[in-house]
């Protein structure tokens, strides 16, 4: 199962890629260690209804449920939310040949409901290459710009990459003032105004 407070790892495997690729698209707009499990939930299920092998991988899992037209109902049996839109970006991994250790944030963002902000979120926290050249602008990093850089930085993701590039760098070079290494950083972000409003 993802870790969401131990997110960083540049060594996964193929199928720990896939998980977290998984966990990217099912985690925007929720609750980090909910999805977490609820993803771990889903996986399990599909697996053990199609009494499938202990070592299939997460990508053959979505395949399968796929090609037994039963991918939607344990969408929705695990309550993973956005149940159109996480059908489309599973069915549509479950049809492409990706290799995970050479992903770029367009490829990514070909998947049906994957944006900016979660093409970076795979790739900051999977590909030492990405480090520190991009950034995952969610809404407690955005938070952060506004109280601490900009006040005039938006509340929610900007949705036109002109005006993303424009914040993503910004904060980039924020980081490079400060010697913040960027993936550590936004986990220490995440973790602060989690704290806070859980609080």
């Amino acid at each position: 199962m993802i870790n969401p407070y131990s997110i960083t790892n540049y060594n996964r495997t193929i199928p720990e890629l896939e998980e977290f690729l998984l966990f990217c698209i099912v985690v925007a707009g929720k609750t980090a260690y909910i999805q977490a499990r609820k993803l771990d939930e889903f996986l399990l299920s599909v697996k053990t209804r199609l009494m499938m092998p202990e070592r299939v991988s997460p990508f053959q899992i979505i395949k399968s449920a796929e090609q037994h037209g039963i991918l939607m109902q344990e969408i929705q049996k695990a309550k993973l939310g956005q149940y159109n839109k996480i059908y489309k970006a599973f069915k549509y991994i479950s049809e492409c040949q990706y290799d995970l250790k050479k992903m770029t944030p367009e490829l990514l963002e070909m998947i049906p409901g994957v944006g900016f902000k979660s093409s970076r979120f795979f790739l900051l926290h999977s590909d030492i290459n990405y480090q520190n050249i991009i950034a995952i602008l969610d809404t407690h990093i955005l938070k952060f710009i506004k109280e601490n850089i900009d006040n005039r930085a938006p509340k929610s993701t900007p949705v036109i990459r002109v005006t993303y590039k424009y914040w993503e760098d910004l904060f980039l070079y924020w980081c490079q003032c400060n010697n913040k290494n960027v993936a550590d950083f936004d986990l220490e972000v995440w973790k602060s105004y989690a704290r806070t409003e859980n609080s």
